[in-house]
């Protein structure tokens, strides 16, 4: 199944629509970013890398700070039980 994303706030909050829903907000962020899987309580792990491909840090946590990170697009790639989904992340 495709993902399809779709902005849904003024915080241009962006919900992949797959069976779980993942949201990273606000994005675009200056320095925080919450990730959410809706209707998923089990563990989860992220990757967030930059553009060129590099892995700059993994965590299961929730709350991510970007804080040290320079401006510019990251890629979260989320995977919880047999899935991994990817969204872009603008930070500002």
């Amino acid at each position: 199944m495709a993902s399809q994303f779709k902005v849904v706030d003024s915080l241009n909050t962006i919900i992949a629509n797959i069976e779980n829903l993942i949201l990273l907000y606000p994005n675009p962020t200056n320095n925080l970013i919450t990730v959410d899987i809706n209707g998923y309580n089990c563990s989860f792990n992220i990757e967030i890398y930059d553009l060129q491909g590099r892995l700059l840090e993994t965590t299961n946590k929730t709350t991510i700070s970007l804080k040290k990170d320079s401006k510019g697009i990251y890629v979260f790639r989320v995977s919880y039980g047999d899935k991994t989904e990817e969204m872009r992340v603008l930070r500002q």
